[in-house]
Parts: structure tokens; C-alpha cells; sequence
């Protein structure tokens, strides 16, 4: 899998807008066959995610991903306002409604 993140931009009062991109590849055995998952992009303030993180954008997809096949994601995700200056770690969530039983991210600072 592969993970691009753009250029983040002020959006308005210390909000940022951050575009990513992500290749997903689905590296079971079998083909990803459902109606739809959801993909998200959470920003955390550490390096772990959990469920304290914030969640920035999601996007629903809906697609059979043959084993070994990838699929891209654009996705821009957008900062509160309130958010402190400082480091943060950016993980990409694939299924997130875990309609395919599996899980996946990919982190980067």
C-alpha cells in the first residue's frame, strides 16, 4: 500500500485542509467482495490509533478488489479550528465499516 499526503492549507481560523491519496492493495487471497466499506483518514496525537483520535474525512467505496489488485483513494480531510499547533501522525483506515472482516493502515508523519 502507498500513502501520499499533499500539501495542507489554512482553511479558515487554524483549520487545515490535508488532501492524501492512498493506494490500497488487497493482499489476501481472496477477492474483497461487499456492498461498500468506508475509508478514513484520523489525525492522532500520537502514534497509536485509538479511539481518542479524530477522524478528518471518510470516504464510502464500493468495488470487487480481486486478491492481489489495488484501488486509489483521494481524500481531503479537514482539522477543527481548535486544533493545537504541534505533531500529529496521520493514519489511513481501509474498512472501516469492517465489511470485509480485515484491517489495514498506514501511518505517516
Amino acid at each position: 500500500t502507498g500513502f501520499t499526503v499533499g500539501a495542507a492549507s489554512v482553511l479558515h481560523s487554524g483549520a487545515y485542509s490535508i488532501p492524501i491519496t492512498a493506494t490500497v492493495k488487497n493482499e489476501g487471497t481472496v477477492g474483497a467482495k461487499t456492498l461498500s466499506w468506508l475509508d478514513e483518514l484520523y489525525l492522532s496525537a500520537d502514534s497509536s490509533l485509538d479511539t481518542s483520535d479524530v477522524r478528518l474525512g471518510s470516504l464510502a467505496s464500493a468495488a470487487d478488489v480481486a486478491a492481489g489488485s489495488t484501488y486509489t483513494v483521494n481524500l481531503t480531510g479537514t482539522t477543527a479550528s481548535s486544533t493545537s499547533p504541534g505533531t500529529y501522525t496521520l493514519f489511513f483506515k481501509t474498512d472501516g465499516w469492517d465489511s470485509n472482516g480485515t484491517y489495514s493502515s498506514t501511518t505517516d508523519k
